[in-house]
Formats: C-alpha cells, structure tokens, sequence
C-alpha cells in the first residue's frame, strides 16, 4: 500500500494556515546552519561568558563580539 504522504492531509488545511506554512518554508530555506564548535572554542566561548558575567557586563555584547572575532563569521 503507497502512502500519500502529505497530499492526505492538505484538506484539514484552510488557506490562511497554507499560507503560513508556505512563508515558513521559504523562511526557513534562507536560513544559515550554525556552525559547530569544536571544544577549544567551546571552552573560548565559556570563558567569555564567566568573565562577562563576573564583569556584570552585558552578556549579548560580550557573545557578539566573540561571535565576529571568530572565524566562523563572514
């Protein structure tokens, strides 16, 4: 027996829901996978983080700036 996959389902959809779907898709295909640290920057980034927080500086500024100063970024 063949499975109709997705097709079965598209008649409990109303059009606004379609829609939804469709701008989430597009969306979501513009997206950049977020690349994987390995456990020196790992453990950079945690490093980053204590001091910040023993620093009470904003934590999302000091992130950023680790986040541009890397290699991953551009």
């Amino acid at each position: 027996m063949r499975d109709r996959g997705n097709i079965k389902w598209t008649g409990f959809l109303i059009p606004e829901h379609r829609e939804m779907l469709k701008h989430l898709y597009e969306v979501n295909q513009h997206m950049v996978e977020k690349p994987l640290l390995d456990e020196q920057k790992f453990d950079e980034l945690n490093e980053v983080i204590h001091k910040a927080m023993a620093e009470s500086k904003p934590l999302a500024k000091a992130i950023l700036f680790f986040i541009l100063s890397s290699p991953y970024c551009g």
